[in-house]
């Protein structure tokens, strides 16, 4: 096997696009947002216990660091006989102190940057997107490994016993064109991912419940025996999204949480035989 890859498990593509932040004018009203516009910006950092991708551990030792930045772009605003359309383009990396495997001496931290840009049509309770994602390892000689993704959501109706169990649902297929992160040969991977979230602290937090299911379209989990197993992980986890303020310089979301993955029997043994695992983080993010 090749050197594990690294990214978000999930990047919602055009997400929140147009969302625009209040200014409290006072503790009674609210004056007009501050982006009414278009185009959106968001950027965050995060700091991690462990590293994984899709299930497979890429570091769980030293300092973790992994700071993000996103641009978004309102096309079309939806209608209730058109879709929304919005555009996304943004980068993530992820630095560690174990130096985790650098051949280069000038960045031997920077473990790897990743690109990627996707469009999204958004249709009352359903979206589809697709997306394009370059993983690129700035401290090694790894190869950059080339992805499209599809993906499909649906939002189940907000005052029904099924959306506070399950919340949103979104089904996502992503190819690898060329390279691969986890074979010899270009894989194909799917994931399932659902999860409510909740009010609490007096609608002064938000508490979500993300549950990922991944899965082996083609050679994207592949055990010690050489079979291609369907199942390769799942993933549960409890994040806290706690606002911290809004005004001219955005929306400010401090966010902790940790996830507990249940690994199939190629991530087991490529994490070196243990089938559960997880990790904790902290985060800080900015939207404008």
């Amino acid at each position: 096997m090749q050197r594990l890859p690294a990214m978000l498990t999930t990047i919602a593509l055009g997400a929140g696009l147009n969302t625009m932040p209040a200014v409290a004018a006072d503790d009674d009203e609210l004056t007009e947002p501050v982006n009414q516009g278009n185009l959106s910006f968001s950027l965050g950092a995060d700091i991690t216990s462990a590293y994984f991708f899709r299930g497979y551990v890429q570091e769980n030792q030293g300092f973790i660091f992994q700071p993000w930045a996103e641009l978004g772009v309102a096309l079309v605003e939806g209608a209730d006989n058109a879709p929304g359309i919005s555009l996304a383009l943004g980068n993530w990396s992820s630095f560690h102190s174990e130096k985790t495997g650098a051949t280069e001496p000038n960045v031997r931290s920077w473990y790897e940057s990743d690109f990627y840009g996707g469009i999204t049509l958004d249709w009352d309770a359903f979206s589809i997107g697709a997306s394009y994602t370059a993983y690129t390892y700035p401290n090694s000689d790894f190869n950059t490994v080339q992805e499209i993704g599809v993906t499909a959501g649906f939002s189940l109706p907000e005052d029904s016993m099924f959306h506070t169990v399950l919340g949103d649902i979104s089904l996502g297929l992503y190819v690898e064109v060329d390279n691969s992160n986890v074979n010899t040969d270009e894989a194909i991977y799917m994931e399932l991912g659902l999860g409510p979230s909740f009010d609490i602290f007096d609608e002064k937090a938000t508490l979500s419940i993300p549950v990922t299911v991944g899965f082996s379209v083609d050679d994207y989990y592949v055990d010690n025996s050489g079979d291609d197993d369907f199942f390769g992980y799942v993933s549960v986890g409890a994040d806290v999204a706690i606002p911290i303020g809004s005004g001219a310089f955005g929306a400010w979301t401090l966010n902790v949480g940790g996830n507990v993955l249940f690994l199939g029997s190629a991530a087991e043994a490529a994490n070196g035989g243990d089938d559960v695992d997880g990790y904790g983080y902290i985060g800080l993010s900015c939207s404008y």
